[in-house]
């Protein structure tokens, strides 16, 4: 049941299909290996999914965002009334405190193993903290969310046995990890944040 529910998390993430019928033989015949490519880095993800899955049920969100983000006013912890506007307006944060509730929460429910490297989830906090502190009306463009990061860095990307340590990575392996990264960050912002 549970790795039914995971296996479509992660098709979600990644679009993954099945290779379409088509009468052009080259057409088909790239289509099956881009189906080869996502089932090979399938089994990785769907272990870091199931890391991800645990760490977010262990994780206690409600004690980091009283840490990050605390009501200034007991008042407003402790009656059933419903708060006055003066009283809402003491409440507000900051985007900087929001920005460290998220980041903590990224820390807590996702494994190092997720970001691959420090410099990865350092980059990811700083593009968290631009995202949060942006207007109404303004947007952070998707490539944006990629920028900086060492695709490399990232071994679950790469499936079993691709040989991602080496120097000799095939450029349509780097490619579809590349895709990968961009699906699971737009998962990420749109889903998770």
């Amino acid at each position: 049941e549970h790795g039914g529910v995971l296996e479509r998390l992660l098709d979600s993430m990644v679009r993954l299909r099945a290779p379409s019928d088509s009468t052009g033989m080259k057409t088909k015949k790239r289509s099956t290996k881009r189906y080869k490519r996502w089932k090979r880095l399938r089994g990785s993800g769907i272990r870091m999914c199931r890391e991800i899955r645990r760490r977010h049920g262990q994780c206690d969100y409600a004690r980091l965002l009283e840490l990050h983000c605390p009501l200034p006013n007991k008042r407003m912890q402790q009656d059933n009334d419903s708060p006055t506007l003066p009283e809402l307006s003491g409440s507000h944060v900051s985007g900087d405190q929001a920005a460290s509730f998220v980041t903590d929460c990224l820390s807590q429910a996702f494994p190092n193993s997720f970001w691959g490297s420090r410099h990865n989830f350092d980059t990811m906090s700083s593009t968290v903290s631009k995202f949060l502190n942006l207007r109404r009306r303004e947007q952070l463009p998707e490539k944006e969310v990629t920028k900086g990061i060492r695709v490399t860095d990232i071994k679950w990307l790469f499936g079993e046995g691709s040989g991602s340590g080496s120097r000799s990575l095939a450029r349509s392996d780097h490619e579809a990890a590349t895709t990968l990264l961009q699906s699971t960050m737009r998962w990420l912002y749109c889903s998770y944040i």
